[in-house]
């Protein structure tokens, strides 16, 4: 594990190579359709819908989001992980504890929503909050195929399956919208694409008879494996939600859904990348570990590079061209999102870099470290927005919540020095790719303009 990367030819990399090529091709490419199509909705209801409704639909998904991080018990990445998640027994048993988190998050949502309505002074809350958190108890019933195939990097139906849940989410919402402008729209489209999804899934991808069951070896498993997912998701939701939460309460919902239509460029961003890394290069990772530990550190770094070439240079063009993005495709009511955007692109390029360490660490088990990024970060933005409020408004926010990666760059890279994975010109390359492309963009803006 210690090797540093060299030329020396891998014996087994020949297959491994070409199954992650694949799979990364259909990751990438459906990823960049399904956050394309996420951008092209957001860009299309905005014009029908007013800020308010995306400012109520960010507090419910605040909360949703948080009830999900509090039941994470990591049951897919644990399918992926461990040595049975393709036997029947183990799987069944992942099936059924995933029920029961997702009738937990319905109910969970059920006792929250009249308390949240009365925080934020929205009555409408209640409401959308009971209706959406019946997406809890739907997906739990989602089949465990997303996870197997995922295990076997074969990622074509699964990535299909995932576009068409974002079509028909996309027709359902603006079809809504054009007969009642409200905040339902967005609510019943979500519904409609988790439902439709969680029945296909059981249909289109490799079919398997589920059924109800509880070995205890298997339960110790997934919560052994878990433990550290589950602690970490906690602060995960502060860390990654606590802006919305703290504006919401301090702004009102209008000028939370300006925010949130800037957010949405960073996190669809920061998604697709997330999603590339840990749907693909996770298990590449995992099993490079398990058969070939001495070849980790190269195979790791190689994959960095092409990855930042393509997500830094995204992110750069976010940071250098974001308020005339903005200013290109949305209407004065949300121009100052331009700025905000810009500023963002700090965390996620940031976030950029740093994902691919920490599921580096988690490929050989050191699931500790993804807590410890969490707990940082969820400190950083408990602690700093608060003070960025009271000091600077909502500038202070956002720039606290563009920084909020520093604690985390300093947690991940004391991972990878004390697990003997870090070496310091390779992590430096990135910071160089991300900040010329921020460069060219910014200068590129300048002789348009």
């Amino acid at each position: 594990m210690s090797a540093d990367p060299s030329t020396e030819e891998e014996p087994h990399a020949g297959s491994l190579k070409q199954m992650a090529l694949r799979a990364a091709s259909w990751s990438v490419g459906g990823r960049f359709l399904g956050q394309a199509l996420r951008l092209l909705s957001n860009i299309v209801l905005a014009r029908l819908l007013f800020p308010e409704a995306f400012g109520l639909m960010a507090i419910v998904a605040v909360f949703l989001y948080g009830l999900k991080m509090f039941s994470d018990l990591g049951i897919g990445p644990s399918i992926v992980y461990d040595a049975r998640g393709e036997d029947d027994a183990f799987l069944d048993t992942a099936w059924t504890i995933q029920i029961i988190r997702g009738a937990i998050i319905t109910a969970g949502a059920l006792l929250i929503a009249w308390p949240v309505a009365q925080i934020y002074e929205e009555p409408q809350l209640t409401s959308l909050l009971v209706a959406a958190g019946f997406m809890g108890i739907i997906q739990g019933f989602e089949s465990t195929s997303l996870y197997t195939e995922q295990r076997k990097l074969m990622l074509g139906r699964v990535i299909q399956l995932e576009l068409l849940e974002q079509v028909l989410k996309f027709v359902v919402m603006v079809g809504w919208a054009l007969v009642q402008p409200t905040v339902w729209a967005l609510v019943g489209g979500s519904l409609f694409g988790i439902t439709s999804k969680t029945i296909l899934s059981h249909y289109y991808l490799p079919r398997r008879k589920h059924r109800l069951h509880w070995e205890p070896e298997a339960v110790r498993s997934v919560f052994q494996f878990g433990s550290w997912i589950f602690l970490s998701s906690i602060f995960t939701f502060v860390g990654v939600q606590g802006d919305r939460m703290l504006l919401g309460y301090y702004l009102g919902v209008g000028l939370l859904g300006v925010y949130h239509v800037a957010t949405r460029f960073t996190e669809s961003l920061g998604t697709l990348q997330g999603r590339l890394t840990r749907s693909v290069f996770f298990p590449v990772f995992s099993e490079t570990f398990r058969s070939e530990p001495q070849y980790l550190v190269k195979r790791y770094y190689k994959t960095r590079l092409y990855m930042d070439l393509l997500f830094l240079s995204l992110a750069g063009v976010l940071g250098g061209a974001g308020g005339l993005i903005i200013g290109l495709l949305y209407d004065v009511r949300y121009s100052e999102a331009g700025w905000i955007l810009q500023a963002l692109s700090i965390q996620v390029a940031m976030n950029i870099i740093l994902t691919p360490a920490e599921t580096l660490l988690f490929s050989i088990g050191k699931t500790f470290y993804a807590f410890a990024r969490s707990f940082s970060k969820a400190v950083w933005i408990v602690v700093g927005i608060p003070l960025g409020w009271h000091l600077a408004g909502l500038p202070g926010v956002v720039w606290c919540v563009a920084l909020s990666e520093l604690p985390v760059l300093f947690v991940i890279w004391s991972g990878l020095v004390k697990e003997r994975l870090f070496r310091p010109i390779l992590e430096l390359r990135s910071f160089a790719i991300w900040g010329a492309a921020t460069a060219i963009a910014w200068l590129a803006v300048g002789v348009i303009q």
